[in-house]
């Protein structure tokens, strides 16, 4: 089974991806379309084509640039089954596949990109960023020097889940990392003043590692007590499942 998803990749055509922090709520709103670093990698059409060439996925904007001697283009998650690239700063191959899902605000199905994070025997462990969303909201303010002035108020948000898949592609949602920063633009002084930022971690499904886990759930529970793991924690979650996979036959 572990090889599954490299063929959903393949057909159809993550290390968590760490989402972006948004503490300069100015400089996102300028560049929030503005290209991110490129890549040697390959993507796979929904026809089934494949190329190879430099990659550029901007993960604020969903959008992959794509480049090569023969081929030029512009793609979302609705337009390419896949793609994958060499990632230098993580020395792994990270593979990407698009798949629809239900949206966080409505439920509607839409096509997503999903990155691989970890292929065990009978599931893996894969992510979705959300696009960030941008909420302004702008009003007069009385100032005791110089007459009224605008200011806005700025609040920048998305979230990252954390799914686990079967080779049935039935796609279960477990934990949820969602953050938000908020500024004041100040239009009198020209200033930006940061109010905050804040994450909440959320697990969406207690149940689901006892329901993937079966029988060695209190194995892996009895492990995560005595090395200090936390079912909520990044690290501590993927050591946890790489710990379950060690328990199951092969």
């Amino acid at each position: 089974m572990r090889c599954f998803l490299i063929v959903v990749a393949t057909v159809w055509s993550v290390s968590f991806v760490a989402a972006q922090k948004m503490s300069e709520t100015q400089e996102v709103l300028r560049n929030l379309e503005g290209e991110g670093a490129t890549y040697k990698g390959q993507i796979i059409l929904n026809n089934g084509a494949e190329h190879t060439g430099t990659i550029t996925y901007n993960d604020r904007t969903g959008i992959l640039t794509f480049k090569s001697d023969s081929k030029t283009g512009t793609y979302s998650a609705r337009n390419l089954n896949g793609f994958s690239f060499y990632d230098p700063d993580t020395h792994k191959e990270r593979t990407f596949f698009s798949m629809e899902s239900e949206t966080r605000d409505g439920g509607q199905l839409t096509s997503q990109f999903f990155e691989v994070i970890r292929q065990y025997k009978d599931f893996a462990m894969v992510t979705k960023v959300d696009p960030v969303a941008i909420n302004k909201r702008t009003g007069v303010v009385e100032a005791a020097i110089g007459g009224d002035y605008s200011q806005t108020r700025v609040v920048v948000s998305s979230a990252m889940t954390v799914y686990f898949i079967n080779e049935n592609l039935s796609l279960r949602p477990y934990l949820e990392v969602s953050w938000k920063d908020v500024s004041h633009i100040n239009k009198l002084f020209n200033w930006d003043w940061f109010a905050g930022q804040s994450t909440r971690v959320r697990i969406i499904d207690r149940d689901l590692p006892k329901e993937i886990m079966g029988d060695n759930y209190k194995k892996v529970d009895k492990y995560a007590r005595e090395k200090e793991l936390h079912w909520d924690d990044r690290d501590g979650l993927v050591a946890l499942l790489d710990y379950y996979d060690t328990l199951v036959d092969n």
